[in-house]
């Protein structure tokens, strides 16, 4: 892009913000605010647009910024909370339909109830019994080298969650079985092996979490299995940190269709909509800054062309003193993402800002 800017006399410059730190695109819309930057192009999510958007108004950028951005977006898509979360549940629907999820949720619920680690066997006994998935390799952790069904069906599924949850950007992924005890998950966190379901004549330990947001949207799920349950976005867990799940019944892939058990995920901070961010960047604050944008970079580049044969012409046909002419100021914002995955958890996305001013003078006046 920069080459095709410089064959129509503009210089280009690059800058960064990552989609998943706000302090940072704050910081990059500032300057541009000092800059005075008045048109800029994006590339880039409806959700990093959005955010874009949001930074302008949290640092009072002036009033009277062209949006221009790439894509085929939803008509109106500034008025609306972020299509991310849509997207995720696309996502979460088919994976809660898949053959080897409904095979692995029977197989991970017979390995549960086979655990007797206490006489009689109890799920709190179960729950004691797991505890040594609780490592710091988390996710890396293959199985336990011990006897038992459950270890077995852990070494043969763990590998494949943990691929799905890194494709689908997931923060965690579990099983529940219908009492609400959380008999898998992909990173083996605080939560894991602990119950969320209804029964409050549990241990301490062993029933802390279910008045939490994984806890609502798992019971909202066993009320209406046939919908995804989505918890608002919460404090969770000993440091509190904000999170969003989702949970949905998983069936039989027959003509019964009976349900074998409970699939939940937490959402990525990616999939939180910029408004429930920012207080001042409410859906109204949002469709006022960015007064109808474009969608089109075709359009764009039609409308830079035309600028540009115009100029050309008009110098041809009318040169002279006579002729009067202005600059326009022209910001362009491109975007290239990239992910990657600690083991913190943390799924960084990337955004390049490629920045660019050009003089094109205004066709002389007849």
């Amino acid at each position: 892009m920069v080459s095709d800017l410089a064959e129509k006399g503009m210089s280009g410059q690059y800058a960064y913000a990552y989609d998943t730190q706000w302090k940072e695109i704050v910081d990059l819309m500032d300057q541009l605010r000092i800059k005075k930057r008045r048109v800029i192009l994006v590339m880039g999510s409806e959700s990093y647009f959005r955010k874009i958007i949001c930074a302008s108004i949290v640092v009072k950028a002036n009033k009277g910024i062209s949006w221009l951005s790439e894509g085929a977006w939803r008509e109106g898509w500034w008025k609306l909370p972020d299509l991310m979360l849509d997207n995720y549940k696309l996502y979460f629907e088919e994976d809660t339909n898949k053959a080897e999820v409904v095979e692995a949720m029977a197989d991970f619920k017979s390995g549960w109830n086979t655990i007797a680690a206490d006489d009689p066997p109890t799920d709190a006994g179960r729950s004691t019994a797991l505890q040594a998935y609780k490592t710091e390799e988390k996710e890396a952790l293959e199985y336990l080298i011990a006897d038992g069904e459950y270890h077995a069906h852990h070494k043969k599924y763990h590998g494949s969650f943990r691929e799905l949850l890194v494709e689908r950007n997931y923060y965690d992924l579990y099983f529940f079985d219908g009492k609400g005890n959380m008999i898998y998950s992909v990173y083996k966190d605080f939560d894991f092996a602990t119950n969320f379901g209804s029964n409050t004549n549990l241990l301490a330990e062993f029933s802390k979490y279910q008045s939490s947001g994984l806890g609502e949207a798992f019971r909202a799920a066993q009320s209406e299995p046939n919908v995804i349950a989505v918890s608002s976005w919460a404090p969770y867990g000993p440091q509190a940190s904000v999170a969003s799940f989702m949970v949905k019944a998983v069936r039989t892939q027959d003509e019964a269709a009976l349900i074998v058990g409970y699939m939940g995920v937490q959402l990525p901070t990616s999939a939180k909509s910029i408004e429930d961010v920012e207080p001042e960047c409410t859906l109204d604050a949002i469709t006022q800054a960015s007064r109808a944008p474009s969608t089109s970079l075709a359009w764009a580049s039609r409308w830079t062309q035309t600028w540009a044969s115009k100029f050309h012409a008009s110098k041809v046909a009318r040169s002279g003193p006579s002729c009067s002419s202005w600059t326009m100021p022209w910001s362009m914002a491109s975007t290239v993402m990239s992910r990657r995955r600690s083991p913190s958890h943390s799924t960084t996305s990337r955004h390049m800002l490629q920045m660019a001013r050009a003089s094109l003078p205004m066709p002389c006046a007849t």
